[in-house]
């Protein structure tokens, strides 16, 4: 008799009696009694569980680590805020709670401090349990410098914050393994709303995260590729309804605004917030765009301090 520890599939499979395996089940079919032995179970519970997570190691294999919003490799992100930021991520909790716009426009010149803001917002929506997921951009990384592992990155940064996402996002790609050759409206579409939207109407669930954090959209290196991903957002609020609140940040460089000016979707609602002068160095669409101030007033007092607090946590 086999040792019910030996678990090699080949063995295994011929020891077996009667054995049919469909999708990422099995099912043992009549045989001689005492046919059933526990190492031909094993086995096929091995072989199959492989199956189940070809999907996930492939979002895996195709997302980029570096582009966490609490990657190691971002170490120089100091641990405290200072005045000016405390306000300003008051002014983007009061756009999270309080308006209706899906998109924040961060913006402001080099070393003015979106990245530490981005992140900050990204670990106070963390705690919250409202981060949905994440993209930091960097010109000098070659895994974050392009679209080619930005949907990956998404869909995996979605399925750890909505655990039950994750068999619907294996199922695509189990269904098409070469989902992440196809075009980014196409991965978008196939592996993140689809799977999503479902959910979101369940009306049985428990609030969903739904906030999502874009670092250094500018330092996507392909001015073209900075408008596909802008515009699956948009695409996202027009057609979807998906209750996603989306902050970018980036410089204000012309691409980048002519992006916020041209869109002509009618949910194209933004806020912005400038970290370089309390007045807009070039203006905005006034039909679209509403100013967020930092609030300097006793009423936002309480606010800034949780806030303050918040900040302290480590990256």
């Amino acid at each position: 008799m086999d040792n019910i520890g030996d678990t090699g599939p080949i063995r295994s499979m011929i020891s077996a009696t009667s054995l049919m395996i469909s999708g990422g089940n099995f099912s043992m079919t009549s045989g001689p009694a005492g046919s059933q032995r526990g190492a031909s179970f094993l086995s096929v519970y091995k072989i199959c569980s492989t199956k189940i997570h070809v999907g996930r190691d492939t979002i895996i294999q195709a997302a980029s680590p570096n582009a966490f919003y609490d990657s190691r490799q971002h170490f120089e992100t100091p641990k405290r805020l200072t005045g000016d930021q405390i306000a300003h991520m008051n002014a983007i909790r009061d756009w999270v709670f309080e308006t209706e716009t899906p998109l924040m426009w961060l913006y402001g010149p080099a070393s003015s401090g979106k990245t530490v803001l981005a992140r900050s917002i990204a670990d106070w929506c963390a705690q919250d349990r409202l981060f949905l997921s994440s993209y930091f951009f960097s010109r000098t990384d070659s895994s974050r410098n392009s679209s080619s592992s930005f949907i990956a990155t998404i869909a995996y940064g979605i399925a750890q914050a909505i655990p039950s996402v994750q068999p619907l996002m294996d199922r695509v790609v189990d269904k098409d393994p070469l989902i992440f050759s196809r075009s980014l409206e196409t991965q978008f579409v196939k592996l993140v709303l689809e799977p999503l939207v479902g959910l979101y109407q369940d009306a049985s669930h428990e609030p969903l995260p739904y906030v999502i954090v874009i670092d250094g959209l500018d330092e996507c290196t392909q001015s073209n590729e900075q408008k596909a991903i802008f515009d699956l957002f948009t695409f996202a609020f027009d057609s979807y309804s998906l209750p996603w609140k989306v902050l970018i940040s980036s410089r204000p460089e012309r691409t980048i605004q002519d992006l916020f000016r041209g869109c002509r979707s009618p949910r194209c609602l933004y806020t912005t917030i400038s970290l370089s002068n309390p007045v807009n160095a070039f203006e905005l669409p006034p039909r679209d765009v509403q100013e967020a101030t930092p609030k300097q007033t006793d009423e936002t007092k309480p606010k800034q301090r949780r806030l303050r607090l918040l900040s302290i946590g480590t990256f």
